[in-house]
């Protein structure tokens, strides 16, 4: 191998390496701490630019990188494989782009032509047109080819990423320790909510160190980005931890979108006051002690030692029966297990006790109260409170309903979800739980939910923005005509077996259909 390697030789930056199969990490110098590689990319490219949405993509992408492209065009490219660096060791950034073409010779000479007005030297190196930041660079390539210097496949991260991405369009590693080896409180929790939510991301981001992945065109846009993480540590496991929990209802009517957490908020509490801040623990005492002023004589941590580990979010619209305001707002609903009985007998009195003490707060300010009532549904007591009506009054669609079905809490912004809620519960209407924390939207669904409320988006878009109306109303025009082609949104982030798994599977096959059929 390494004879092999020797052959390769580059003497001057623009000679050229004899011809040879190989791993473009063969390559590419050991110190790139991002490696990026396209398959057919000539088909990738042609996908996306013949697509309606080329013009958004175009628009994100830097205009050498578009110049770049263009040697993609007419060559029948196979594969690009970019290394590139800019660690805090560097004041500026070092690539190498090596290219696999069918016609080599017209690869390179467009390669030439476009690297000409920035300098940029280009060469043969094996099966590929290599284009680079600097001749000093090439010259790394050289050593590497000698066999002088090391490369990435000379690196375990690598090797790692080699075994365990071996599908998709694209690919990608990135080596965090290298890059950005002092991160300095980017694992750390802003304040409560952030801990909640993102302690186990945060730790991949202060102190990850790397992550691999790839991406898929097939049939939409399917990302996959992994990262060995170990265990996490233990004041943040609760964001992921293993009792098992009850399956996810499935109600057949409202669902448009679902966000599925798996929290032990026990914990979360436990640790929360060494996670976060020092600035934000008084408004962490505040939060605590505010709570507590409706869990009696029990501690919020104790309160929650009650509770699953797995929080489902279910999102719809409004129903077309009874009020209908001006602006349609989607209505949610927050579904919980209760594992402690005589908590579960404590949550309808603290619900009234809530709602009394909005009331009192809005009597403080001249505003209107809700009425509470009650209703039944398949044997279920539903606990409502909502406003007088009153004519275009938007808050006519808040009916903030609970209901309790077996171990589980039900708390929804609209009576209708919480029937359809528990109409799925008492029929055994369940699909299995998903690992870890899930997001399912449904494109057409969410698309009609901004429609819906359009015109309050808009106005809210425009206020302390320099937006006009017509620019926010064309910017959420446009989201919902992707959205609408858009079948489903799948995400998932795992943590198991020590590693950090994100899935963003968006399926959509025609979302890189050419405008002139979309159009059709």
């Amino acid at each position: 191998m390494n004879m092999l390697i020797c052959l390769l030789s580059l003497t001057t930056a623009g000679a050229d390496f004899p011809a040879a199969s190989l791993d473009p990490g063969r390559l590419i110098p050991e110190d790139m701490t991002v490696f990026v590689e396209i398959f057919e990319s000539d088909q990738q490219l042609r996908r996306l630019q013949r697509s309606a949405a080329w013009n958004e993509i175009a628009a994100l992408v830097p205009g050498r990188v578009l110049d770049l492209l263009e040697v993609v065009n007419g060559t029948g490219l196979k594969r690009a494989a970019l290394g590139m660096d800019h660690s805090f060791l560097r004041d500026k950034t070092i690539f190498v782009l090596l290219l696999e073409a069918k016609d080599q010779a017209a690869a390179y000479e467009k390669a030439q032509a476009v690297a000409k007005e920035s300098g940029r030297p280009v060469f043969r190196a094996g099966p590929f047109i290599g284009v680079a930041d600097s001749p000093d660079t090439v010259d790394d390539v050289r050593d590497v080819a000698r066999g002088d210097e090391d490369s990435l496949l000379d690196r375990a991260d690598f090797l790692r990423f080699r075994e365990r991405v071996t599908t998709g369009d694209v690919r990608f590693h990135v080596n965090l320790s290298g890059l950005l080896p002092l991160r300095p409180g980017v694992a750390e929790p802003s304040d409560a909510v952030n801990a909640l939510f993102f302690a186990h991301l945060l730790h991949v981001a202060g102190r990850g160190r790397e992550l691999s992945g790839f991406a898929d065109l097939s049939r939409g846009l399917k990302i996959r980005i992994d990262a060995p993480v170990g265990r996490l540590p233990a004041d943040r496991q609760f964001c992921a931890p293993t009792r098992p929990s009850p399956d996810v209802l499935a109600p057949t009517l409202s669902e448009t979108a679902r966000l599925s957490l798996r929290r032990d908020l026990s914990s979360f509490w436990e640790h929360v006051g060494t996670l976060v801040s020092e600035d934000a623990r008084a408004d962490l005492t505040k939060l605590r002690s505010n709570l507590e002023s409706f869990t009696g004589e029990r501690s919020v941590q104790a309160a929650c030692s009650g509770l699953g580990t797995a929080f489902d979010v279910h999102l719809g619209r409004l129903p077309d029966e009874g009020p209908q305001p001006p602006n349609r707002y989607p209505v949610g609903a927050l579904v919980a297990q209760v594992r402690n009985e005589e908590l579960r007998g404590e949550l309808i009195a603290t619900f009234r006790e809530v709602i009394r003490a909005v009331n009192h707060e809005a009597s403080q300010g001249g505003k209107p109260q809700m009425e509470l009532s009650t209703a039944a549904h398949k044997g279920v007591e539903l606990n409502i409170a909502r406003f007088p009506p009153a004519p275009n009054d938007d808050r006519d669609q808040a009916q903030v309903t609970m209901a309790i079905v077996g171990e589980r809490l039900i708390l929804a912004s609209h009576a209708a979800i919480v029937r359809d809620l528990v109409d799925a519960a008492v029929e055994g209407r369940t699909r299995p739980r998903e690992p870890g924390d899930v997001l399912r939207m449904r494109g057409a669904g969410v698309g009609r939910l901004l429609r819906d409320a359009r015109a309050a988006l808009i106005a809210r878009m425009v206020v302390g923005n320099e937006r006009t109306a017509e620019q926010a109303g064309a910017l959420l025009d446009r989201v919902g005509w992707y959205l609408e082609r858009a079948d489903e949104l799948k995400l998932d982030l795992v943590f198991a077996d020590g590693q950090a798994r994100l899935d963003i599977d968006l399926i959509a096959p025609d979302l890189w259909k050419s405008s002139a059929k979309q159009d059709k």
